[in-house]
């Protein structure tokens, strides 16, 4: 080194030790320079092992962060003399990634979880809550964040997370049996064999979103529900309810749909290879992908004219279905809600409808010969001229509904309430009443050899009824309109008559009521 006494640069002793001052100060921020360098290096480092599990998008918003930051230190370093202290000033959205990376190594407890969101912590994006338990939960509310957040096999059962945001998350293996999932954006998130069994979907958003494996069996999809580009590859899709979802580039590969709902289901560029779509129903409506061979996948018209003889279709919602003329002879529709549908001219006979719904149906001169209706509701439906010889229809709920001209020959009505009812000009021959309230209109119905045995008629209109050879022993027929009605050979034993009009009546001996 020159001697300062020598060297012209320098003037006097003070400006070398200035100089030397200088120089150590900027050793000392080159140091630090290095360390928060190798620290920048360590989180790339980390950055680049989770590249192929974490989302590309997130991926490329860290680089570019850390790449600016780099930059930042670059023009520190060449401009040292603007460093008036001898410490850097790590940038405070640096320290709080710092803790939300520390979030991610390590689990967080349940009661860590709720301690923190009692201190007003809703935003749980990036942290590590896999395996937690908030079953039952109501965690309802758009400020709620679990973007990013790793939920793996959560026991998320019966949680209500409406409006939630689990963006991007992973929550493979999650139990979310039964879960509310109105309005919550699960774009993105990993759903791999999670359990969404009887979980409610409204409104929720799934874009690009992997199901793979998930069991959706008998869910609701159709209220408005974003699947697009989605992964349901060898998902269990049974008996879902997909009617009008729009499948559009979504993979259902390998994914199990038999009796699923697709009715005006639009699978425009979905995947279908390998699927199962047995017994699966769809309309003319329903859009399949080109070159889809709708004869192998052995799946259910539900149209006009369509053929489903002994067809099962037991359980499957097919409200306001047109199916004029349809053969469903021996078909199986126990549980089936056919609630507005249209079975107008329709063959049912000997069909199972047993506990099903065709509240409001439409089944002008429909045949139900020897079907089954235990038990159906067949409340306010029109049933004008349909032909019910020998159907079972006892305990059905007839509440409204309209017999006009209709065929109950030998049919068993049992136990059944006629409230409102029209049977006006309907044919019961030989039918069984026993046991039954009625309440409506019976003019000019045939009840010919009838069993109305300890059966309710009180009020009703049963004028010029054909009562011939009926069995009416212990019948209410107080306040009973029986003008003009026809008696002949009834045994009206223990029938109570009491304020009875039978004006024009014929009685049991034939003889004419005055």
């Amino acid at each position: 080194m020159s001697n300062p006494e020598l060297d012209p640069l320098w003037e006097t002793p003070n400006d070398y030790h200035r100089l030397v001052s200088q120089v150590e100060q900027l050793q000392q921020q080159q140091n630090v320079l290095v360390k928060y360098l190798a620290e920048l290096k360590r989180r790339l480092d980390i950055l680049s092992e989770r590249f192929d599990t974490r989302p590309e998008l997130e991926e490329i918003l860290k680089l570019q962060d850390a790449l600016a930051r780099l930059q930042e230190l670059s023009l520190i370093q060449s401009r040292p003399n603007l460093v008036s202290d001898n410490t850097i000033q790590v940038p405070h959205r640096v320290l709080a990634q710092s803790d939300r990376d520390e979030d991610s190594k390590r689990n967080i407890t349940l009661e860590e979880f709720w301690q923190r969101h009692n201190n007003g912590q809703c935003d749980f994006s990036g942290c590590n809550l896999a395996q937690i338990n908030l079953s039952g939960q109501s965690l309802n509310a758009s400020d709620w964040n679990f973007s990013y957040s790793n939920l793996g096999q959560a026991n998320l059962r019966k949680t209500n997370l409406s409006f939630v945001n689990l963006s991007s998350s992973n929550l493979e293996g999650a139990q979310l049996c039964e879960a509310i999932l109105e309005q919550t954006n699960l774009a993105e998130a990993n759903l791999e064999n999670a359990d969404l069994r009887r979980a409610t979907f409204s409104h929720t958003k799934l874009t690009r979103a992997n199901l793979s494996g998930a069991n959706l069996s008998a869910v609701n999809l159709s209220f408005q529900v974003e699947l697009e580009e989605a992964s349901l590859r060898k998902a269990n899709l049974i008996k879902a309810n997909l009617q009008k979802v729009k499948f559009y580039k979504v993979d259902l590969s390998e994914a199990n749909l038999s009796r699923a709902n697709l009715l005006a289901t639009d699978f425009t560029e979905a995947n279908l290879q390998n699927a199962n779509l047995q017994q699966a129903v769809y309309d003319l409506l329903t859009v399949f992908p080109e070159d889809f061979e709708l004869t192998a996948a052995k799946v259910y018209l539900i149209a006009p004219n369509t053929i489903l003889s002994k067809a099962n279709l037991a359980g499957y919602d097919l409200a306001e279905a047109s199916l004029i003329k349809a053969d469903l002879q021996a078909a199986n529709l126990y549980s089936t809600n056919l609630s507005g549908a249209n079975l107008s001219e329709a063959n049912c006979a000997q069909a199972n409808f047993s506990c099903a719904n065709l509240n409001g149906a439409i089944m002008l001169q429909t045949s139900f010969c020897a079907a089954n209706l235990r038990e159906a509701n067949l409340r306010y439906a029109n049933l004008i001229a349909a032909d019910f010889t020998e159907a079972n229809l006892s305990r059905a709920s007839l509440e409204g509904a309209n017999f006009t001209a209709a065929n109950l020959s030998r049919a068993n009505l049992q136990n059944t309430h006629l409230k409102k009812i029209n049977l006006s000009g309907a044919t019961l021959t030989g039918a069984n009443l026993i046991g039954v309230v009625f309440q409506g209109n019976l003019s000019g119905a045939d009840l010919s050899g009838a069993k109305l045995c300890g059966a309710n008629l009180s009020q009703a209109n049963l004028s010029a009824v054909n009562l011939t050879a009926a069995d009416l022993r212990g019948v209410d027929l107080r306040n009973t309109n029986l003008e003009t009605a026809n008696l002949t050979g009834a045994n009206l034993s223990g029938a109570n008559l009491e304020s009875a009009r039978l004006s024009g009546a014929t009685m049991p001996d034939g003889s004419l009521h005055e």
